[in-house]
């Protein structure tokens, strides 16, 4: 499956994607909710380039940004803490974990 739209349909979309697919965002991070990102399954695609990065993502300019299962896994501990009241709320936590490697921590 290649999913290429903007990445706020992306988070609404996130709990039906498959766990095994990665985002490819348009620039290093998340700049916009409404810019273009890509879901793939880096494990279909043959065509590579020297980095053996997927050449059908990097011919787009798209970057590797987290892996879904990544994705699901933030949302879900976010969730687990407080019920999340916007999609700007989802992206601070997915930010804070691309940036520290742990999941955000919002009750202490």
């Amino acid at each position: 499956m290649i999913l290429e739209t903007s990445l706020i349909e992306i988070l609404k979309s996130l709990d039906e994607l498959p766990w095994d697919h990665q985002l490819y965002l348009s620039s290093g991070g998340i700049s916009s909710l409404e810019s273009m990102a890509l879901v793939l399954s880096d494990d279909d695609e043959i065509e590579r380039d020297s980095k053996d990065e997927p050449l059908y993502a990097i011919e787009r300019q798209y970057q590797y940004y987290l892996g879904i299962q990544d994705l699901q896994g933030i949302k879900d501990n976010l969730q687990s803490q407080s019920p999340i009241e916007s999609i700007e709320e989802l992206v601070a936590a997915i930010n804070f974990y691309h940036e520290n490697d742990a999941f955000i921590c919002i009750n202490s």
